[in-house]
């Protein structure tokens, strides 16, 4: 194996071990760290905008604070899962690549490659306290992957005979 290669496989367990660090999160604690970033650049970009005088918020409201950050909650943790599985897609992409695997086969074994390791997190989340496991998480992933697959293959030249 290439050492090009070897370096793909070792981001992609890397990646895959982070995200199974984050599903082994008790829910609590995962919630409690989305609703903090949320927190932190939501209340930020609006301080922003009053600085700015585009808007008059008062965020030292705490009810105004909670309801944005509960309304933001859902959304935000969807689209991590879409962007976490978008990127492993560009990562796995990319190690077959490197094994010199056509381009679209790559991209259909990226998909199923992803697919599989979603229903496996989302599995591995039913042993954790407090989580579920839940078929729409594994569709985001599915769909983050597709998303990644298509934008590494249109990103790189020449698909048919690219260095990577």
């Amino acid at each position: 194996m290439k050492k090009k290669s070897v370096l793909y496989l070792l981001f992609v367990v890397l990646w895959c071990s982070f995200i199974f660090l984050l599903s082994d999160t008790p829910s609590k604690e995962s919630n409690k760290a989305s609703k903090s970033v949320i927190e932190t650049t939501t209340i930020e970009t609006v301080k922003r905008t009053n600085d700015l005088k585009i808007t008059n918020i008062n965020t030292n409201d705490k009810k105004w604070k909670n309801k944005i950050v509960n309304q933001l909650n859902t959304p935000v943790r969807k689209i991590a899962h879409g962007v976490i599985y978008f990127v492993l897609s560009i990562i796995f992409f990319l190690l077959l690549r490197s094994m010199k695997i056509d381009s679209k086969k790559a991209i259909l074994w990226t998909i199923a490659f992803c697919f599989l390791y979603s229903t496996t997190d989302e599995i591995h989340q039913t042993f954790v306290l407090e989580r579920s496991g839940r078929l729409l998480d594994c569709l985001i992933d599915t769909l983050g992957a597709i998303l990644g697959s298509i934008f590494i293959y249109k990103l790189l030249p020449n698909k048919g005979n690219i260095k990577v």
